[in-house]
């Protein structure tokens, strides 16, 4: 009788080959869905997901779209690092006050080293702060104008057309930011590559 393990294939003679049902000894896995893939081949998130809160005003809300218009195109790092001083340069981001700036006002904060300094989405910000008061007064509540909607993807596609400089990715980001029904960001993500794709 052979001894144990006789006839098998030693560790080293399997080293850097896939044998049919073996994972290589010298890869690392992680699980993705059940299913173990080289961590070689897993891109690591770029950005951890934003706090969830319960908007107490119409400034969360406005808050909350404002970020991820930021965002778009500079490194979430830089943007959480000077969201603080934004808040500050923005009086919290009261919609009311935004919607006053006059293009004086703009052309202060666009020289403001507390805000990021891009002209373009700092008059989007108070374009959407328009937006935002209207629909809230239309809809007697932005709350209610955000559950107006049958589904997710008719809420995003609306934000979309609402609002400057909301993309798929930033309507997801508010969305989940301020607590309304969201698909799973996996199933989100695999949707939105699918339309690319197809």
């Amino acid at each position: 009788m052979k001894g144990r393990g006789a006839g098998l294939p030693s560790r080293s003679s399997i080293r850097g080959r896939q044998l049919p049902g073996v994972l290589p000894a010298d890869e690392r896995y992680v699980m993705v869905s059940g299913i173990p893939v080289s961590a070689s081949t897993v891109k690591k998130p770029t950005m951890p997901a934003p706090p969830r809160i319960k908007p107490r005003s119409l400034a969360d809300y406005l808050d909350a779209l404002t970020k991820p218009v930021f965002q778009a195109g500079i490194s979430w790092r830089v943007v959480d690092a000077k969201w603080p001083s934004m808040r500050e340069a923005f009086h919290d981001f009261d919609p009311e006050w935004v919607a006053g700036l006059s293009t004086r006002h703009v052309d202060r904060l666009v020289k403001d080293p507390r805000v990021i300094r891009n002209r373009r989405k700092i008059e989007a910000t108070v374009t959407n702060a328009h937006t935002m008061l209207e629909l809230d007064g239309s809809h007697r509540g932005f709350r209610r104008y955000l559950r107006s909607f049958p589904d997710y993807d008719a809420l995003s596609a609306d934000l979309r057309r609402q609002f400057r400089f909301v993309g798929e990715h930033g309507a997801y980001s508010f969305l989940w930011t301020v607590s309304e029904p969201v698909p799973s960001y996996e199933e989100w993500a695999s949707t939105r590559s699918t339309k690319t794709t197809g």
